[in-house]
């Protein structure tokens, strides 16, 4: 038996079956990195709990002593099925802690760092994980400024990079090893997916895992799993390697970790966009500026400022603001007011670096610049600090009142006890009434002098009774009235309610512009008070209660003057409008006049004309008449003229044939 031919292959590529199968084969190697995410949403609250606990801890400085504690506390924390992913990896050597000025890396959140009796614990939470680029504190050494990115207490491997990145990690089938790539080319990739990932937001509308979408990028642009898989793991590593040499890299790398869920994505990539959009930039090239752009001449001078990257040497350009473009850039992004967006730029992105710069036509300007990393990363840290209370309100349509009407709502179940209680009591008072007016008609049916005191009586305890059941019927009247009260609010707040429903980047542009807002108003009554602070204290005599008594009534004296113009003025203003609306009435009644004169003017013109035209029409009828008569007239005379004449024609032939017979 010959063996079976191999199957053809199509000159054109692979077939669509083939493409079809591969695509299976991709979405089935996706599905439990969707489930893993999936899972890590329902873990967050937890999160949640581990960081403020740690948080506390570290405050207290109770991890100096009490390491074992700690250990515990997770222990339990894991006992319950919660993984946080935080494995202790303890060094082979325990070095000397460096003094600040020596070369220090910052640890990890995943390792375990042992320098004396310390133990360093840091938690995978979103919205309360350690900024990169904050500063140090007792218990955390400050960033490194001459390292190169690598942590020189745990090796960068496969399987540390795994433990880091373990939602990303889930999706690499293959084990390959790490590569080292070139600076540039992993800022140009992070910078495509940034502008990636905005763009398949602006497509879809919809925020995705930024995991799943940068996996997803990488298996599109490559094509090949097996070079997505590498270019995933290369990188992870180089991410590791360089995020702290370079900040930014770190805000990716807690994309990437999901440390940031994706609305801290979307929001930090529209941000990214905004500023692109507006000053003419292309930051994923080395030039930053493009080269035919015109949305940076409607600037000011120096509100950009692009000057040599401080740590390459490749030609690769850094971007710096000034205060006005930052302003600019909040306004565009955050879609806020302007003096917000003013607000923000001089208050909560400071500090600002004084520098001088040139501009286009070579002056030389004196200004305060930031990089434009670090306003990203500011802006980032704004959205973290969004309260709890306005992200339920936008994101789950929770106005803070939840509680307040669920309590409401459980009177209800009290009130349908009093209810039922007054019922019962009602019907017992009713059935008193009953047997009185029964006793009492019985002995107005007697009526003998005997019975007239007791008949009083009976009269009075019916009075009682029957004011006993009105006050009853009027309770339960009242509780009936709450409850339908209590239960129109809450249908009438339920039909209220917004049927529209804002996109993901709309949402989160709302909470930021609340939130911000309410900054100013904090910021606006700090001032108010420590002006009446101030104030205080430069005059420190006036507290004898002599000088309060005489301040308070210069106060009430100012008052008293104050509200008597005003009532003054507001007489003159009312006398003022009531002449107003005098004058308007009259004008309006003489116009109404002069519109009523001349509708009469132009009916008297339309019946003297109608006349006229009725006159003109009965002398044409008239005329016309008199030529229709004259022409009868000579119809008929004529008609009579041709009769005559056919006559005496027919009498001459009769009278000839007469003749003729004869």
């Amino acid at each position: 038996m010959p063996p079976p031919s191999p199957p053809k292959m199509s000159p054109y590529g692979a077939s669509a079956k083939s493409k079809k199968r591969k695509l299976v084969r991709n979405e089935v190697a996706l599905t439990p990195l969707i489930a893993e995410l999936e899972e890590k949403k329902t873990l967050l609250p937890y999160l949640e709990k581990i960081e403020y606990i740690n948080a506390q801890l570290r405050y207290e400085a109770y991890i100096l002593h009490h390491g074992s504690l700690i250990s515990a506390l997770m222990l339990a924390i894991r006992s319950r099925g919660i993984d946080i992913a935080v494995p202790l990896l303890k060094p082979s050597s325990v070095t000397a802690v460096p003094p600040p000025s020596q070369e220090r890396n910052q640890p990890h959140d995943d390792d375990l760092v042992e320098s004396g009796d310390v133990l360093r614990l840091e938690s995978l939470s979103s919205r309360s994980e350690t900024d990169l680029n904050a500063t140090s504190t007792a218990m955390s050494p400050p960033p490194s400024t001459t390292s190169t990115g690598a942590t020189s207490m745990t090796p960068l491997t496969t399987a540390v990079l795994h433990q880091r990145y373990p939602r990303f990690s889930a999706s690499i089938g293959t084990s390959m090893l790490c590569r080292s790539r070139p600076i540039a080319s992993l800022l140009r990739l992070v910078d495509e997916i940034y502008d990636g990932y905005y763009a398949h937001y602006t497509e879809t509308t919809r925020a995705t895992s930024f995991p799943l979408f940068v996996r997803t990028h990488l298996q599109r642009t490559l094509g090949l799993m097996a070079l997505a898989d590498q270019e995933s793991l290369d990188l992870l590593y180089n991410l590791e390697m360089h995020r702290e040499t370079f900040p930014h890299l770190g805000v990716f790398a807690s994309f990437m970790r999901e440390l940031e869920d994706e609305e801290g994505a979307l929001f930090y990539a529209h941000c990214r966009s905004v500023v692109q959009s507006t000053f003419g930039l292309s930051l994923k090239t080395k030039e930053k500026l493009l080269p035919q752009d015109f949305a940076r001449q409607y600037h000011v001078a120096g509100a950009i400022v692009v000057a040599d990257h401080p740590r390459l040497r490749d030609g690769t350009q850094s971007v710096h603001l000034s205060q006005t473009a930052c302003s600019l850039l909040v306004l565009r992004a955050a879609k806020v007011p302007k003096w917000l967006a003013n607000h923000v730029a001089s208050v909560m992105l400071a500090p600002y670096t004084s520098a001088v710069t040139v501009d286009g036509a070579g002056r030389s300007l004196d200004q305060t610049i930031v990089g434009l990393d670090d306003v990203l990363a500011r802006l980032l840290r704004i959205f973290r600090a969004v309260p709890e209370d306005i992200v339920l309100k936008y994101k789950y349509n929770d106005d803070g009142e939840s509680l307040t009407l669920l309590t409401r709502l459980q009177d209800t179940i009290h009130h349908d006890l009093d209810k039922a209680k007054l019922k019962a009591a009602l019907d017992q008072h009713v059935r008193n009434v009953r047997s009185l007016q029964i006793e009492v008609m019985k002995l107005d049916r007697v009526n003998v002098p005997e019975v007239h005191t007791k008949l009083f009586l009976l009269k009075n305890q019916l009075r009682t009774a029957e004011r006993d059941v009105q006050h009853l019927t009027d309770q339960l009247r009242a509780t009936d009235g709450q409850i339908n009260a209590v239960w129109s609010s809450v249908l009438r707040d339920a039909s209220n309610a917004p049927t529209t429903q804002l996109s993901p980047l709309d949402n989160i542009l709302a909470r930021v512009g609340e939130y911000v807002a309410a900054c100013h108003r904090d910021v606006v009554i700090e001032a108010k008070l420590n002006k009446v602070l101030h104030a205080k204290r430069r005059h420190p005599s006036e507290t004898s209660w002599a000088s309060q008594l005489d301040a308070l009534q210069e106060r009430c004296v100012i008052k008293i003057q104050r509200l008597y113009r005003q009532r003054r003025a507001w007489h003159r203003e009312r006398k003022a409008a009531l002449a107003d609306v005098e004058a308007r009435r009259q004008l309006k009644h003489k116009r109404k006049a002069e519109k009523e004169l001349e509708r009469k003017r132009l009916d008297a013109l339309r019946d003297r004309d109608a006349q006229r035209h009725m006159t003109r029409m009965k002398e044409k009828h008239r005329r016309d008449g008199d030529v229709q008569a004259k022409l009868k007239q000579q119809e008929d005379a004529v008609l009579r003229k041709a009769a005559v004449a056919e006559s005496d024609r027919r009498y001459v032939r009769t009278l000839i044939i007469v003749l003729v017979s004869v």
